[in-house]
Order: structure tokens, then C-alpha cells, then sequence
């Protein structure tokens, strides 16, 4: 099997230098055979080949404070985007997305996003990182044997061996495995149950992104804006109270949500017309009683 040049792999350039051994192992070789073998056997494979390493180019090694780490990508069509628990804007979220919104409106009030498109992070300098990089439509964990954890544990030693003070999200007992590649002397490795819905609510109350500011914040480094940007071009929130959906307030409904807390479901609209709207989405607004 031939070997790979490492100047035709498009990737970010810290980690091509980084990772270049692992470019150059055998294993990545096969790993490149076996992708195309499944192509020319008329397998549509996700995410699309420029997005491979997406979470690599938004994230430049010198860059990355936090790591959160995922299993494999989405396996429906339109979905994966090369960034562990992301789907483009425009796709409906996924259930695991939606309890890591609702984790994080409890934990430091972020409001409920509109899309699943977690780019903004990754600018931040969080890793989302799959341990296998590809799948087959409709196949979930069908690459799991073709080597993509040989890459990605190495990922994961290089982080903890080459960088200081690194937050490592491991949710679920698949990520709670790689614990074993991360050096706990000088990096927080936060750990606890995947937020699937299979979990019954047990990846509720870890508080792993304020806990994850907090380190950082400790060691100099600027902390993470987790509120992913909810707002669309021409768009607006309604709050009328008891306005209701069809009354032209925008206000679904509201209740206590535990610790002191108040949620208000919103309606968000769109001009289609002169004098007419359409809801395109809505928001989660979380406000703390006052006493």
C-alpha cells in the first residue's frame, strides 16, 4: 500500500505538524484505502471529505482550551459537519444537543439556540472531537474498525502531552474510556453520563461548562461564550404576556424551572409580508427570582 503524502492531507497546518507521524503510520494508509474502496463501492460516507477534519481547521493547536469528545458522526444525510454533537444550521437538532442546550441554560442561563451549528465554539478554541472521524449513511459506528481511534487517541495524547491546562469533557462511558490518555496532573478532566436521552437525565446537574470556565478563568486563560448566537437576519422575539401563539405576543408559556428560575418559552418571527410574520423558530429565556 502506497504511502501517504503528507503535503496532499488538507488540514490545519499545527496539526499536520503535529500529527505528521501519524500521517506517515500505516494505519492512516489504510485507513485513506479503505474510505475509498467504500466510495467506489457506491457508499455515501459523512461528513463530505472537506469536512473531515473541520473541529482541526476551526481549532489550531495553540488554540484549543477544552476538549469535548464525542463517538462517531451523525449518520443521516445533511447532518455531520466534522464537529462532535454540531449539525449545520438548518437541520433539526438532535436530541443529545438539545439536553447539552438545556444543561447549559441551568448551569450559567444560556438561552435555547435556534440550530445546532456549534462553530462558535470551536472558534473559541473547543475541540469537538469524534473518536472516529467517518460513517457510512445510515450505518452508525460502521467505521469503528478502519483506525480512526488510532488517530484520534493520539489526538488526544499529543493535546495532553504538548499542551497546560486543558478542560476534557468525557460524557458517556465510551469517552470515559480515553481518560487513560490524559495526564490529570495538569489538565480537568470532567466526566459523567452521555446527554442521550437514553441516559434518563443523568448528564443533568454536572455543571461541566461553568466548572470548565472556572479552570480556565484559574489559569489565565479567557473563558468560553457558550451562548450560541440564536438570531436570523430580519428576525425578532415576541414576549407578551398571556399573549399567546395566535394573540401576537409571542409567549407560549412560562413556569418555575427549580433553583429559583423562571423559563419563558418565546416565539420568534420573520417578516414574509407587509403586516404579516411567520414563526421561524424559538427561544428559551431563563430568569433568576428575585428576592
Amino acid at each position: 500500500m502506497s504511502a501517504i503524502n503528507i503535503n496532499q492531507i488538507k488540514i490545519e497546518e499545527s496539526w499536520k505538524s503535529l500529527l505528521k507521524n501519524e500521517f506517515e503510520a500505516e494505519y492512516f494508509s489504510k485507513i485513506k484505502h479503505g474510505l475509498q474502496q467504500m466510495r467506489d463501492a457506491g457508499e455515501t460516507i459523512y461528513p463530505p471529505g472537506p469536512q473531515i477534519f473541520k473541529t482541526f481547521d476551526l481549532t489550531p493547536v495553540e488554540k484549543v482550551k477544552v476538549v469535548i469528545l464525542g463517538q462517531d458522526p451523525y449518520h443521516n444525510p445533511g447532518e455531520a459537519m466534522g464537529m462532535s454533537f454540531s449539525v449545520p444550521k438548518g437541520v433539526r437538532t438532535p436530541p443529545s444537543l438539545v439536553n447539552i442546550y438545556k444543561e447549559l441554560a441551568t448551569d450559567i442561563g444560556t438561552a435555547m439556540p435556534l440550530h445546532g451549528d456549534l462553530t462558535y465554539w470551536g472558534q473559541q478554541g473547543v475541540l469537538m472531537l469524534n473518536a472516529i472521524l467517518t460513517v457510512s449513511q445510515n450505518k452508525p459506528a460502521s467505521h469503528r474498525n478502519i483506525g480512526w481511534q488510532f488517530f484520534t487517541d493520539a489526538v488526544i495524547s499529543n493535546i495532553s502531552s504538548n499542551l497546560d491546562n486543558i478542560v476534557f469533557m468525557l460524557w458517556g462511558n465510551f469517552a470515559k474510556g480515553k481518560a487513560a490518555l490524559i495526564d490529570e496532573s495538569k489538565h480537568l478532566v470532567l466526566s459523567s453520563a452521555h446527554p442521550s436521552p437514553l441516559a434518563g437525565g443523568a448528564f443533568f446537574g454536572n455543571h461541566h461548562f461553568s466548572k470548565a470556565n472556572a479552570f480556565l478563568i484559574a489559569h489565565g486563560k479567557n473563558p468560553i461564550d457558550w451562548q450560541i448566537v440564536w438570531k436570523k437576519d430580519n428576525c425578532w422575539v415576541e414576549i407578551g404576556v398571556g399573549g399567546g401563539l395566535v394573540g401576537g405576543g409571542g409567549l407560549l408559556w412560562g413556569q418555575e424551572w427549580g433553583g429559583g428560575k423562571f423559563f419563558f418559552y418565546c416565539c420568534v418571527f420573520k417578516k414574509i409580508k407587509k403586516k404579516k410574520k411567520k414563526v421561524v423558530g424559538n427561544i428559551i429565556l431563563i430568569f433568576s427570582k428575585k428576592h
